[in-house]
């Protein structure tokens, strides 16, 4: 029996315009500029010299609120279709750097490196973090709430590369804008930190306090310039094609073959729906292993791409509460058994001031061997539920 659910998730929100404790909030321009640059971390090219250049950093540990020294410099222009961001932080002190990690999404707990936000609706409430350490480990993640959601399972298309010289790092940073999902009115929230290993210093471009973290989105800094962004033709398609042998005991073999994709498309620069048929998660990085002594079932992180992308917009309810009203790894589960996602449907974003989620599809629940997509495919759904807006888009690898 085939049972149709509808789920909305809907806010209306409001751009944040000052600071709630009465501090200024810097704010600048960024360059539509037009040129071609090889992104190798050394800032050569003469472009740099055309860029917007930040403010000095203050100081948030260990002196809150001294005047950044050593120096630190962030350089940022546009173009049609990429966001380049320059950076150099002087180092008087380079045998001291740490230059561990060089992993993908790696926790940097030493290393020098440096975190980024930008608030692309500038809502006060959601953003875009990255982190790049001076020997190239990159992560990314989404805020979400003002810092309480950190999806870091999140991956976006950025490409980056860093250089360490005698007497500072630098590094050269290339966002498509496709990456990211933002307003049409080209205003920012933006916030740069620096972590220097050598004395364990941070020090912010803006929001220097210890009561506010990195992931505090509410009063940071403002960047414009950003109307007219191209993001692609809006359609991304990523298919997959499997085939495997099997073979019996008795000798006899056999082909399993196996075929789906996804498809994205941006209905609007703020609007993304997503379609999934025969939806494939070999792929997807299998869960540690827990042993589990209480009476309550474990709860793991959600990995899969598909319920990754805008994860925020679908996480409700009081914080440390027993009460969770969606919880999408059950799906793919019927009775203990794991069975695949035949199709899907997501749609996340925004329409005007509207926050908007919708996510359905369905999961057959008869046994694998007579599986089939038909009347008796189970469709999952999470509840309705009003709420602020949460949540951001990515677009694909490739467009």
């Amino acid at each position: 029996m085939l049972i149709p659910i509808l789920s909305i998730l809907l806010g209306l929100t409001q751009p944040q315009s000052s600071s709630g404790d009465g501090q200024n909030i810097p704010s600048a321009q960024v360059p539509t500029l037009s040129a071609e640059i090889e992104l190798d971390g050394e800032l050569r090219e003469a472009i740099w010299s055309q860029a917007l250049a930040l403010g000095d950093f203050t100081e948030v540990e260990p002196i809150e609120g001294k005047l950044a020294d050593p120096k630190s410099e962030v350089f940022l222009w546009r173009s049609r279709t990429h966001l380049y961001i320059g950076l150099r932080f002087w180092e008087p002190d380079t045998a001291n750097m740490v230059l561990q990690n060089m992993h993908r999404d790696a926790f940097l707990n030493e290393d020098d490196r440096v975190q980024i936000v930008f608030d692309t609706f500038r809502d006060g409430k959601n953003a875009y973090f990255f982190q790049l350490s001076a020997a190239g480990s990159r992560g990314d993640a989404l805020i979400g709430g003002n810092g309480q959601n950190f999806n870091k399972r999140w991956d976006g298309f950025w490409e980056s590369k860093t250089k360490v010289h005698a007497d500072c790092w630098t590094a050269e940073i290339a966002i498509p804008f496709r990456t990211l999902a933002c307003g049409d009115d080209g205003v920012w929230g933006a916030n740069f930190e620096r972590f220097r290993s050598a004395n364990r210093q941070t020090t912010r471009w803006t929001g220097a306090k210890r009561e506010y973290g990195m992931m505090t989105v509410q009063d940071i800094g403002v960047l414009t310039g950003f109307q007219d962004v191209d993001q692609g033709n809006g359609v991304t398609v990523t298919p997959y094609f499997k085939v495997k042998r099997l073979s019996e005991h008795g000798g006899s073999k056999d082909w399993d073959v196996g075929f789906g994709g996804e498809v994205d498309w941006w209905i609007t620069p703020q609007l993304k729906m997503s379609l999934t048929a025969r939806t494939d998660f070999a792929e997807t990085e299998v869960d540690s292993r827990k042993v589990n002594l209480s009476q309550y079932s474990l709860f793991f992180p959600e990995k899969r791409d598909f319920f990754l992308e805008d994860a925020n917009l679908f996480e409700f309810g009081p914080r440390g509460s027993t009460v969770l009203p969606f919880y999408s790894r059950r799906i793919g589960l019927v009775n203990g058994e794991e069975v695949d996602v035949e199709a899907g449907m997501r749609l996340r974003g925004r329409a005007g001031p509207w926050g908007l989620g919708l996510l359905t599809g369905g999961t057959p629940t008869t046994p694998p061997e007579e599986r089939t997509l038909g009347p008796e495919a189970e469709w999952f759904v999470p509840p309705t539920r009003f709420k602020p807006h949460s949540g951001t888009a990515q677009c694909g690898n490739w467009t």
